[in-house]
C-alpha cells in the first residue's frame, strides 16, 4: 500500500501491525510522525554507513542490522551491504531498507506469516522483530560461502598459471577487502545481540534463547571469515615461496656455471699472458693434454652438479610432501 495520512488514519484491525518500507523516505518520515520516531533514529535509518546498533528511545526501540547481498558470477562475486532498520513501537513494527526490491528476508518472514497456527502469528511485535532480525542475519552465511568458493577457484587458477595470473591476485585482494568489511560489521552486531539479551524492553526475555542462537550464528560466521582470510594468507605465502624458489634456482644455476668455468678461465688467462719463457708453448702434446684435462674437469664438474641437484630435488619433494 501507499503510506499516506489517510491510510494511517484507518483503524488498525490486527493486534500487531508490520509496515515494511522499501526505499521510500517520505513514507518513513510519515511513519516517524505517526509513531513518534526520534529524529536521530530516522537519521540513522537513512544513513547508508551506519554501523549496527541498538538504541532505546522513550516511545520506541531501534535496531540497525546489515544485510549482505552477493552480486556477480560465482568465480568473481562481490558483496554489497545494505542496512535494515527495525523500529519497535508498542505492537507496531516498522522496517526500512534503501532497496526497492523485495529482499529474501522479507519473503521468508511473509511466507511464515501466511501459514496458519505459527508462533509468529501468535506472538506480538517483539517476536516479529526477532524473526526479521534473524532473517536479515541469515544473509551473511551465503555471502561468506560465495566468497570462500571463489577463493577455491582462484587458488586453482593461480596454480595452473604458476602464480602469474594478475586477475586472480586482484580478485583475491577484493575478496579479502569484502571479508574484512563483513567482519568489521559482525563485531558490533555481536554486541547488539548481547545487549538485546540483557534488555527486556526491546525483545522479551522469553526470546533470549532465540537471540543467543543468532549470536552463535554470528560467532560461526566470524570463524568462517577468519578461515577464509587464513586461506588467502596461505595462498600469498605459497605464491611468495614459489617465486623465492624460482629465484633460488636461477641463482643456483648462475653460481654453478661460474664455479665450473672459473678454473677454465684461470687457465685461459694464464696462457694468455705475454711471458718470454713458457715451456709448454714449444711442446706439441701440451696443447692436447690441456684440452683433455679441461674436458675431463668439465665432465666431472657437470656430473657432480647433476648428482647434487638430484639430491636437492628429492629433499624439496620430501619437504613438500611433509608440509602437505
Amino acid at each position: 500500500v501507499q503510506v499516506t495520512k489517510a491510510w494511517l488514519a484507518l483503524p488498525q484491525k490486527k493486534r500487531t501491525r508490520w509496515v515494511e518500507i522499501r526505499g521510500d523516505e517520505t513514507a518513513l518520515r510519515l511513519l516517524g510522525i505517526e509513531y513518534a520516531l526520534h529524529p536521530l533514529a530516522l537519521e540513522d535509518a537513512l544513513r547508508p554507513s551506519q554501523r549496527p546498533k541498538e538504541e532505546r528511545y522513550e516511545t520506541h526501540a531501534q535496531i540497525v542490522v546489515p544485510r549482505f547481498v552477493v552480486h556477480g558470477p560465482d568465480e568473481t562475486p562481490q558483496v554489497a551491504t545494505e542496512n535494515v532498520s527495525i523500529f519497535v513501537a508498542g505492537e507496531s513494527l516498522v522496517t526500512y531498507a534503501a532497496s526497492t526490491q523485495a529482499p529474501a528476508w522479507s519473503r521468508r518472514v511473509r511466507a511464515e506469516l501466511a501459514c496458519s497456527f505459527t508462533k509468529l502469528r501468535e506472538e506480538g511485535s517483539n517476536f516479529l522483530a526477532y524473526r526479521v532480525l534473524d532473517a536479515v542475519l541469515d544473509s551473511g552465511a551465503p555471502a561468506v560461502a560465495a566468497l570462500r568458493g571463489s577463493i577455491s577457484q582462484q587458488r586453482e587458477k593461480l596454480r595452473r598459471s604458476k602464480y602469474s595470473s594478475n586477475d586472480a591476485g586482484a580478485t583475491l585482494q577484493r575478496i579479502k577487502c569484502d571479508l574484512e568489511q563483513i567482519l568489521r560489521l559482525l563485531r558490533p552486531l555481536a554486541r547488539v545481540l548481547m545487549t538485546l539479551v540483557q534488555d527486556d524492553d526491546v525483545v522479551d526475555h522469553r526470546y533470549n534463547s532465540y537471540i543467543e542462537d543468532a549470536g552463535e550464528n554470528v560467532a560461526e560466521l566470524e570463524d568462517d571469515i577468519a578461515a577464509a582470510l587464513g586461506d588467502i594468507e596461505r595462498l600469498a605465502e605459497e605464491s611468495e615461496l614459489y617465486f623465492q624458489r624460482s629465484q633460488e634456482k636461477t641463482i643456483y644455476v648462475l653460481t654453478t656455471v661460474t664455479a665450473i668455468f672459473l678454473p677454465l678461465q684461470f687457465v685461459t688467462g694464464l696462457f694468455g699472458m705475454n711471458f718470454k719463457y713458457m715451456p709448454q708453448l714449444n711442446d706439441r702434446g701440451a696443447y692436447y693434454l690441456l684440452l683433455w684435462i679441461c674436458l675431463i674437469y668439465t665432465v666431472l664438474a657437470l656430473a657432480l652438479v647433476w648428482w647434487c641437484s638430484s639430491g636437492r630435488r628429492r629433499s624439496l619433494k620430501h619437504h613438500d610432501i611433509e608440509a602437505a
